[in-house]
Parts: C-alpha cells; sequence; structure tokens
C-alpha cells in the first residue's frame, strides 16, 4: 500500500506536522554527524599513532646505519690497521687513542673500543660489558646490537679489521639512548617511547611505567588507571639481547575529547529541538512566506549543505523561529569547520617536522614523483641540497638542547627567508636537511647553497643573551631523470650524501657538488 500523508484539515495541524519533521531532521542530522565525527576523529588518531610509530622506526634505522658507517670509516683507515699491527701493546693503546682523538674525534658516539683479535683491549672508552657482544667465532661479520648497560640501553656498531686477510682485531662504537634521548623523541612525537628487555620496561621517562611488563604480542598499556595504546617499533632485533622498543600514546585524553564533544552534541541537539517544540506552539498565523523560505533551506541542510541564512528583524514569531534555525545552521557550520581544522592539523603533523614544521621524510616520498613527473616533462634537472650543521653536538654539549633547538629552529626560518617559492625544504633528522629543487643548471643551485650558508655564518642563534655561531656544510648533486625512473631519490640522495661528505673530509663550512653527469664526472669543491 502506498504511503501518503495524513490528512490535516487546519493550518495548525500542518504546522504541528511540519514542524515534528523538522524537528525529526535536525536530531537525526545531528546524530548522524555526532557518529561520522566520532568515526573520523579515531581513524585519524589510529593513522597519526601508526605514521608516529613509521617516522620513530625510519629514525631509529637511520642512526643504525650511521653508526655502522661511523665503524667501517674508522676499520677502513690504513693508519689504524698500521698500529694494530705492531707487536708492542704498551705503545699500541697510546698511539690509537691519540690518533682516533685527532682524526675521529668529531664523530657523534659516546663510547668506542679497539680489542685486538682475542678480545684483549687496546684503545678506547666506555663499559667493559661492550665486548660481550663480539661473536669470535665469526669475526668477519659486522654487526649492530642494542645492549643494556649501567649507563641505559647502548646502541652498539662492531666491526673486525682485516689487513691482507689477517684479523688484526676488532672496533666498537656506541651511542647511548637514555632518559634525555627518549624525552627529545618524546618532545618530537607527543607520546612515550619504551624501552622493552625480557617483556619489561627498562627505560622510559615515565617512572611509573619502569618495570611494568608487556606481554608479547600486547597492543595496550594501563599505568597509573591510564590506558596506552602501544605498537612496536620494527627494528632489526637482537636474538641474544632481546632488546625491544614500542611506541605508546595514551587513550585518555583522546577518550575525553571524544565525550566533550558528545555533550556539546547532545546540548546542542537538545536545545535545537526544544527551541523548535516551543516556537512551533505560537506560530498560527501569517507563516506562509517564512516557512517556504525555512522549508528550503532544510532541504539544503539535507543535501549535505549549511547555507548561510540571513536573519530577519524579528517582528513575528515566524521570523524568530528563522532566525533560531539560522544560528542553528551557523553552530554545525562552526562545528563542522573545527572537525575540518583538526583534520587539516592531524594531515600537516604527518608530512612536517614538529620543531622546524619543515617537511619530513614521509612527505619527501609523497612529493617526489611528482616532481620526477614535472621533471621529465620538462626536460629539466632535479637538484639536491643536503645541508648538515657543523659540529652541532658541540653546541648541545656546550649550551645545552634547547639552544641547540633554538639553533635548528632559526636555521629553518632562515632557510625559508632564502629559499625559492618552489623549493621544497625537509628536515631530515637530527641536524640534517635538504632543499629539493628543479633548476635550468648546477649554477643557480650552488648559488643559493652559498646564499644559504653565507647567511648562516654571519647570522648567529641568540640564546639568554649569549651568541651561538655555527656553520654549514653543504652537499649538491643533480639528475636528469625520466618520469620511470624508480631508484631516482635513493640515486640523488646518495650522490648529496657522498659530496657532502667530501665537503666535511675537506674542512666543513664549504659547498661541494657531486657531478655525475656522463660528459663530466669529476668532483668540484666550491667554497666562497
Amino acid at each position: 500500500m502506498p504511503f501518503s500523508l495524513p490528512k490535516l484539515n487546519t493550518f495548525r495541524a500542518r504546522l504541528i506536522f511540519y514542524i515534528a519533521l523538522l524537528t525529526i531532521f535536525l536530531a537525526t542530522t545531528l546524530v548522524i554527524s555526532l557518529q561520522y565525527t566520532r568515526s573520523i576523529m579515531l581513524e585519524g588518531a589510529l593513522n597519526q599513532i601508526s605514521s608516529t610509530t613509521a617516522l620513530l622506526d625510519r629514525q631509529l634505522l637511520i642512526e643504525n646505519n650511521e653508526l655502522q658507517r661511523y665503524t667501517n670509516i674508522i676499520r677502513d683507515e690504513l693508519r689504524i690497521q698500521k698500529i694494530m699491527r705492531e707487536t708492542n701493546t704498551g705503545k699500541i693503546g697510546k698511539k690509537l687513542n691519540n690518533l682516533f682523538n685527532d682524526q675521529f674525534g668529531w664523530l657523534p658516539v659516546d663510547s668506542y673500543l679497539l680489542v685486538d683479535s682475542k678480545g684483549a683491549f687496546l684503545s678506547g672508552r666506555g663499559p667493559d660489558k661492550l665486548l660481550s657482544i663480539i661473536d669470535y667465532e665469526k669475526p668477519s661479520k659486522a654487526q649492530t646490537h642494542y645492549l643494556k648497560t649501567p649507563r641505559g640501553v647502548e646502541l652498539i656498531a662492531h666491526s673486525p679489521v682485516y689487513f691482507k686477510q689477517q684479523l688484526l682485531g676488532h672496533i666498537l662504537l656506541s651511542r647511548i639512548y637514555n632518559i634525555s634521548k627518549l624525552r627529545m623523541f618524546e618532545e618530537q612525537t607527543k607520546g612515550h617511547l619504551f624501552v622493552v628487555k625480557d617483556n619489561t620496561i627498562i627505560l622510559s621517562t615515565m617512572s611509573s611505567a619502569m618495570k611494568k611488563q608487556i606481554p608479547t604480542g600486547a597492543d595496550s598499556l594501563v599505568i597509573n588507571q591510564n590506558n596506552y595504546a602501544l605498537q612496536p617499533i620494527m627494528l632489526n632485533r637482537d636474538a641474544h639481547q632481546g632488546v625491544l622498543f614500542y611506541y605508546a600514546v595514551s587513550d585518555t585524553d583522546f577518550l575525553n575529547t571524544i565525550q566533550n564533544y558528545t555533550q556539546l552534541t547532545s546540548f546542542i541537539l537538545l536545545f535545537g529541538v526544544s527551541g523548535v517544540l516551543l516556537l512551533g506552539v505560537f506560530f498560527l498565523k501569517d507563516f506562509d512566506k517564512p516557512l517556504i523560505s525555512l522549508l528550503a533551506a532544510t532541504r539544503e541542510v539535507a543535501e549535505g549543505h549549511l547555507p548561510i541564512i540571513t536573519k530577519r528583524i524579528p517582528r513575528n514569531e515566524v521570523d524568530q523561529l528563522s532566525n533560531q534555525f539560522s544560528d542553528m545552521v551557523t553552530s554545525l557550520r562552526e562545528k563542522q569547520n573545527v572537525i575540518d581544522e583538526s583534520q587539516h592539523k592531524l594531515e600537516r603533523l604527518t608530512i612536517t617536522n614538529v620543531l622546524t614544521g619543515l617537511y619530513n621524510r614521509r612527505y619527501l616520498q609523497e612529493i617526489f614523483p611528482k616532481l620526477l613527473a614535472q621533471a621529465a616533462r620538462d626536460k629539466s634537472p632535479i637538484s639536491a641540497i643536503m645541508i648538515d650543521l657543523d659540529y652541532f653536538k658541540r653546541i648541545n654539549d656546550k649550551h645545552g638542547h634547547l639552544a641547540g633547538d633554538l639553533v635548528l629552529v632559526e636555521f629553518s626560518a632562515l632557510m625559508r627567508s632564502h629559499s625559492r617559492a618552489n623549493d621544497y625544504l625537509f628536515r631530515l633528522g637530527g641536524e640534517e636537511f635538504l632543499i629539493l629543487t628543479l633548476s635550468e643548471n648546477a649554477a643557480g643551485t650552488l648559488a643559493l647553497a652559498e646564499k644559504i650558508r653565507k647567511a648562516a655564518e654571519s647570522t648567529p642563534v641568540t640564546f639568554e643573551g649569549e651568541s651561538i655561531p655555527y656553520t654549514l656544510s653543504c652537499g649538491i648533486s643533480i639528475i636528469y631523470p625520466t618520469e620511470h625512473e624508480p631508484n631516482a631519490l635513493n640515486t640523488l640522495l646518495s650522490f648529496s650524501d657522498k659530496s657532502l661528505y667530501v665537503a666535511k673530509q675537506a674542512g666543513r663550512n664549504r659547498t661541494h657538488l657531486y657531478n655525475n653527469d656522463a660528459s663530466y664526472r669529476d668532483t668540484k669543491s666550491v667554497h666562497y
């Protein structure tokens, strides 16, 4: 039987019927909006946790690879090998120590140890417990480990030293992960980092989390009646040491936000429905024209629009109803704007670095294919400027991490002010930055790098009344890609990194261009 409206013989009956329909519509719209918003907020929070975990994984992996690279540099130093071949062990340690301090004292490591092929100590500094990771049965294998020591948890890179296939000994470098290091990660991610061994938290900035048990496969943990969502950081895990990392975010704040939003929406729903019903009782005459306008507005809302309704001069009750509806739609629009802004902030957080506001590595992966396609269409090169702040660890050690953060922030602002509108600025991690640009030739890229380098050299940072000078080393690479070249980004970054390494080895505070053009394969160093 087809649906038909009930017979409404009076205008009052029709008015009451239409007001009832309007009330149901408003209530349904707000309830659906509430459910939809809750789903968006929950999905956004989960995506943020996953993205942040991936960024932490990437950052820890970069530090792992960097420490292994430093170990290989020392291992391949011929003077190290020459001293280790000597037979007078009493003089070997002093010579090795002097050579290390002179040539590799700039390395950002907390410990280094040199031992002979039988494990006897030769030179270095650091706890003897680090020597326990050396596998003498497989001396040719270079490794990295996480080890619990009295100083905290240490990332250790180990590499055997050979000369003409003869094992001379072993070298170990380490970095300490302590409370300060974890706090630095947490300031960037707005979460907590737990270091776990044997399912027990052994390092955390939260004293109440220490010695808490995390069962294998657990995705949440209760600390002080607060529930924390857990995400494991998927590093290469050492089977013997069993040190794991977890990223944790409190669910309590998020649930409170949803609850507050639910209460506010319920209040708006109650207020709106009550207002419509109360006003409907008094609307008895002269309603046709304003009601037609009001119903037209409700149809727009039903279609998913939130129109701007001009308020009327309140000459009668119908005008007041129209004005109330205008306020309600405005309130909905404002709440929708708040939701949109929150979503925009979440998206911005996933592609930018929290401290500097520059793009992060995730956005680098997203934007590079577009730049690659544009460069292929325009038949123009892609240039990369890899920038590293010289002796940045000294700034942190001498002035503190707050001063170091200020240097990073002000340098980021300096890069923005001296770069061009079509340049993409990234913070890769620590004191390492990257500029991607589409340029016609190397001269323009060199000019940009030198402009930034000179500006940094002449613009010290003031912290607590003290001037902190700093300099930069820049490595430049340029490639001519095709649109479907799969390894273009890795190639570009590899060349830039090599060029940066040459600039640092040449004395720092300079710019170096890695030229891989087929017609010109040597390198040139530019230092004005």
